[in-house]
């Protein structure tokens, strides 16, 4: 994209009306084509059940990886998902401390990738 005096030319592979997908607004552009173009056009409908889909399969796989840990084995789908719900997934960055010897305990921490180390104190 490069913008001049109020002006924006929006290159290939950059897409531009999202506000589109999420809500019924009016637009608050005009966009000109400055040559022949050819677009993929995302109706907003396609777009909610896309997303719909992509959500469930996420979920999905989710609560799969949940029922291959032991304390969870022998549960149903619907309480592993119910848990999956209550239990938002977290990421941290390499170097991140994710407690300290001495904090109090309420949390089960269940690695779903990367890797970490313990180090004893006491």
């Amino acid at each position: 994209m490069h913008e001049n005096e109020g002006i924006t030319i929006i290159l290939p592979v950059f897409g531009f009306g999202e506000q589109g997908l999420f809500e019924k607004t009016m637009r608050n552009a005009t966009v000109i084509c400055r040559e022949d173009c050819e677009f993929a056009l995302l109706e907003r409908t396609f777009y909610k059940e896309a997303k719909k889909d992509e959500i469930a399969r996420k979920l999905n796989a989710n609560v799969n990886f949940l029922s291959e840990i032991p304390c969870f084995k022998g549960w149903s789908y619907k309480s592993i998902m119910e848990l999956f719900n209550q239990s938002p997934l977290q990421e941290f960055k390499k170097g991140n401390i994710i407690y300290n010897e001495d904090d109090e305990s309420e949390k089960m921490y269940i690695i779903k990738n990367g890797q970490f180390k313990v180090r004893y104190l006491g």
